[in-house]
C-alpha cells in the first residue's frame, strides 16, 4: 500500500511493419515488451469487479458496505413486495403461484401462509392493528388475512376492484386500505364495512406505487409518468401533479427524512404513449422470470422537497430500477439485471452496492436502522443495516495482458483520512475464466507472488475499526510481457531486374522527443520500384505479438552449399535488393531473419528465420544449333537444339524476312527441360534468297537466336 502520491505511468509503444512490394503493414497498437501498468481508480474499473460487503462511489472511491445479509431463499422465482409486520416478522408476496410467506425474524423460517388461485400476490401491506393484506392480479381481489393476522380465521376476500391488477397497496393511521390499481389505472379506499371509495380516476393505465405520510397520499403513474399528491382529510382535500416524468413509470415511491419524497422512474426512452404499452421489466416478469426484460430501460431518482421543485438526482440509461427503499437518509435502489442496489444521499453521492445472489431486486420495505431487501430470479430475502460491515471483499475483474506476463508491484492507494486495514491478494492464470488451473490466491507483500501468466485476478479483503473502513481510491498492477518470437509470415523472390527503394519523401527516423512523451506511431513507408537488370530483389512480411520494432539480416549462398554471404545486416525495411551481376550462373537460396533486438536487450532478443527456395541466376543465353535444314523444295524443314546450362527454356519464336514473330513448340510439345529440339516446316516459300530468325528464351527471361538462309 502507498498513501495518495503519484505514481508513473507506463507509456504505449506501437510499431508499424514496412510495406514491401504492395503488401501493407498492421499498425494494430500492439505494446512492446516494457514494463506496464493497470490502473483501477473510476467507478466503471471497480464497479465490473464481484462486491462483497462492500460498496464503490461515483468518485471510484471502494469501501465497506452498510452490514448486508442473506436471510434466506425460497423456491418461488419472483418476490413481488415484502411488508414488516409489528411483531418484526416479514411477509413476502410471491409469484408465479400465488404465494404469501412469513419470514420469522426470531427464527428465521418461512412459513407458507397463503396459497391463491391467482398466478401473482402483487401487494402486501400490514395495518398498525396487525391486520394483513394481500392483492392479487390478475382479477383485482384484495385478501384479508384473520382476525389481527392471527391466522385463525384464514383469508377472506376483503374487496374487489374492477381492475385487471392490483399493483400497490398503503394502509392508512384508520386502518383503511388504499388499492393501486392498473388496467385501468386508479386509487380507491377500502374501508371495513363500506364500499370502495374511489380516491383518483384518471386516464394513466396503471397506478403503480403508493406510500403515505401522515394524512398525505403520493401515488405514482404509467403511462405519463406522473407523481401525484392526494390529500385525504383536512380543509384542502384534493389531487395535484408533483411530477412530470414524461415517457416514463414512476414505478417506487419512498419517503425520507423531513417528509422528503423520493420517486423513481423507469421506462424505455422513446416514451411510452400508447394505451397498450406493457410496462418494462414488470408484466416481462410475470411472463418471462429468465431475466429477458424487454426493451432497455432508462432510470431516473427524483427527490422531491416540499415548496421545491423537483431535482432529478441520479439518471442511468441501458439499466430498469425496479424498487425503492430508505436506509438513513440514503435513497436504495435495486436494480437488474445483475442483482445490485444504488445508494444516493441527499448530497447526490453515489454508491453501487454489493452483489446479490439474484438477477432482479423487486421490493423493498425498511424499519428503524434496517432495510429488507427481496432479490428475484431466484428469490431471496437480504437484511441490510445502517452500520457498516466489519470486513469486505472486493474480487477484481480478471485483468488479460494480452500475453504470457511477469508480475512485478501491486499497490493500493488509499484516500486519507482511513481507517482499518486491507489485505491484499492475486491469483493467476493462462484461461479466461478462473478455473482449477489457475493459481491459488497469495498474499501480496508488495510484489505479486502468483506465477507468470496471461491473466491477473486480485482480491482486497477490508476490515473495518471503529465503524470506519479503508477508503481504497486506486490499485495499480504493474507486469513485464514475457519476449514473443517475431514471425515472418512470407518471404517472396522478385523477377530478376526489380528493384524496389524508399520513396525519396518518406521519413523513415521517427521526429525527436522527450524523454516523457509516448512515442508516435510511424508513417507507413512508402515503397516503389524501377527496372535494373543488374538487380535481384527479395521481399517479406513480418510481424511481433508483442509490437516490438524489428531488424531482419538478409544473407544468400549457392543451393546446396553451407556457407551463407551477408548482404543486409539489422535492416529495417521489408526488401532488400542485391547486385546479381557479380554472381556466377547457378542456383542460389535466400535467407531472412527477423529479430526484435531494437526493443529488446542482448539477452532477450528472438529471432525468426525463413530460406527460399532455389532460384536462378542466369546471364546466359541459350545455346542454338541446328541439326538439320532441307531449304529446297516445298515445303522447307529445318531443325534446330537449344540448351541453357542454368534454366528451362519457356518460349521459343521465329520470323521470316523480317517479318512478324510466330510462336513455335518444342517437337514434344512442352517447354520442361533445359534442352529442347524444335521443328519448323514452311510451305509456299517463293524462289529467292530468305533469312529465318529463331530465337529461343531461357527461364529468367535471356533470348538467343539463330539465323539460317533458305536460298
Amino acid at each position: 500500500m502507498k498513501d495518495s502520491s503519484g505514481s508513473t505511468r507506463a507509456r504505449w509503444r506501437w510499431c508499424v511493419l514496412a510495406l514491401a512490394f504492395g503488401w501493407f503493414a498492421d499498425p494494430a497498437g500492439l505494446e512492446a515488451v516494457s514494463t506496464q501498468q493497470v490502473v483501477h481508480r473510476t467507478a466503471e474499473d471497480f464497479g465490473t469487479g464481484k462486491l462483497e460487503q462492500v460498496m464503490v462511489s461515483d468518485q471510484g472511491v471502494l469501501t465497506i458496505a452498510p452490514r448486508i445479509e442473506q436471510v434466506v431463499q425460497i423456491d418461488d422465482p419472483i418476490i413481488w413486495d415484502i411488508a414488516v409486520e409489528p411483531s418484526g416478522d416479514v411477509i413476502l408476496a410471491t409469484g408465479s403461484e400465488g404465494r404469501v410467506y412469513r419470514l420469522h425474524r426470531s427464527t428465521r423460517e418461512v412459513t407458507l401462509i397463503g396459497d391463491f388461485d391467482e398466478q401473482q400476490v402483487t401487494a402486501v401491506v400490514t395495518t398498525a392493528g396487525g391486520d394483513l393484506y394481500a392483492a392479487t392480479s390478475p382479477g383485482g381481489k384484495i385478501y384479508r388475512y384473520g382476525a389481527g393476522g392471527s391466522g385463525d380465521t384464514g383469508w377472506e376476500v376483503a374487496a374487489q376492484v374492477d381492475a385487471t391488477y392490483v399493483w400497490d397497496l398503503e394502509a392508512t393511521s384508520g386502518g383503511d386500505i388504499i388499492v393501486a390499481t392498473g388496467d385501468p389505472g386508479g386509487i380507491f379506499r377500502a374501508s371495513p364495512g363500506k364500499d370502495l371509495e374511489p380516491l383518483l380516476e384518471t386516464d394513466e393505465l396503471h397506478i403503480l406505487s403508493l406510500v403515505m405520510s401522515g394524512d398525505d397520499l403520493y401515488a405514482g403513474s404509467a403511462n405519463g409518468g406522473y407523481v401525484y399528491h392526494v390529500r385525504l382529510n383536512g380543509r384542502k382535500k384534493g389531487v395535484e401533479v408533483l411530477l412530470d416524468a414524461a415517457g416514463q413509470e414512476a414505478r417506487r415511491l419512498s419517503i425520507g427524512p423531513g417528509g422528503v419524497l423520493w420517486a423513481l422512474t423507469s421506462g424505455e426512452s422513446d416514451g411510452l404513449g400508447d394505451d397498450d404499452h406493457e410496462l418494462s421489466g414488470v408484466l416481462h416478469l410475470v411472463a418471462d422470470d429468465t431475466g429477458d426484460n424487454g426493451p432497455v430501460a432508462e432510470t431516473h431518482l427524483y427527490r422531491l422537497v416540499p415548496g421545491k421543485a423537483p431535482e432529478d438526482i441520479w439518471q442511468a440509461k441501458d439499466t430498469t430500477g425496479h424498487s425503492l427503499g430508505m436506509l438513513g437518509d440514503r435513497a436504495i435502489v435495486g436494480i437488474g439485471e445483475e442483482g445490485r442496489i444504488v445508494a444516493v444521499g441527499p448530497d447526490r453521492r453515489l454508491f453501487l452496492f454489493t452483489d446479490l445472489s439474484g438477477k432482479q431486486v423487486t421490493a423493498m420495505a425498511g424499519e428503524a436502522g434496517t432495510l429488507w431487501v427481496a432479490v428475484s430470479n431466484p428469490a431471496s430475502v437480504y437484511r441490510v443495516e445502517e452500520a457498516l460491515a466489519d470486513r469486505g471483499t472486493y474480487t477484481s475483474r480478471v485483468i488479460d495482458t494480452g500475453l504470457y506476463a511477469t508480475w512485478g508491484r501491486l499497490e493500493v492507494l488509499l484516500q486519507e483520512p482511513s481507517g482499518g486495514k486491507v489485505e491484499v491478494q492475486t491469483r493467476s492464470g493462462n484461461t479466461e475464466k478462473p478455473d482449477g488451473t489457475w493459481s491459488r490466491w497469495e498474499a501480496v507483500h508488495e510484489r505479486i507472488a502468483s506465477p507468470p501468466a496471461r491473466y491477473l485476478q486480485y482480491r482486497l479483503i477490508l476490515a473495518g475499526r471503529r465503524g470506519q473502513g479503508p477508503q481504497i481510491r486506486e490499485v495499480d498492477a504493474y507486469h513485464c510481457p514475457a519476449n514473443s518470437r517475431p514471425v515472418l509470415e512470407e518471404l517472396r523472390v522478385l523477377d530478376p531486374g526489380i528493384r524496389l527503394q524508399q520513396k525519396e519523401d518518406f521519413r523513415s527516423e521517427p521526429a525527436p522527443r522527450g524523454i516523457n512523451e509516448p512515442a508516435e506511431p510511424p508513417p507507413e513507408p512508402q515503397v516503389k520500384k524501377r527496372e535494373d537488370p543488374r538487380i535481384q530483389g527479395v521481399a517479406w512480411k513480418a510481424s511481433d505479438p508483442d509490437g516490438d520494432d524489428l531488424a531482419f539480416d538478409v544473407a544468400l549462398r549457392p543451393a546446396g552449399t553451407r556457407a551463407w554471404k551477408v548482404v543486409v545486416e539489422d535492416g529495417r525495411e521489408t526488401f532488400a535488393n542485391f547486385d546479381a551481376s557479380a554472381l556466377p550462373d547457378g542456383w542460389y537460396q535466400v535467407r531472412v531473419v527477423a529479430k526484435d533486438s531494437p526493443s529488446n536487450t542482448p539477452d532477450q532478443v528472438l529471432s525468426d528465420q525463413r530460406i527460399s527456395a532455389p532460384f536462378p541466376v542466369d546471364h546466359t543465353p541459350p545455346a542454338l544449333r541446328t541439326l538439320s535444314a532441307r531449304t529446297r523444295g516445298d515445303p522447307v524443314e529445318i531443325e534446330v537444339e537449344a540448351t541453357d546450362d542454368t534454366t528451362y527454356l519457356r518460349a521459343a519464336r521465329h520470323a521470316l524476312d523480317g517479318g512478324t514473330f510466330q510462336a513455335m513448340f518444342p517437337a514434344d510439345s512442352v517447354f520442361d527441360s533445359r534442352k529442347e529440339r524444335f521443328k519448323i516446316t514452311l510451305h509456299g516459300i517463293q524462289e529467292g534468297d530468305h533469312v529465318l530468325v529463331i530465337a529461343v528464351e531461357d527461364g529468367v527471361g535471356n533470348v538467343a537466336t539463330i539465323n539460317v538462309h533458305i536460298p
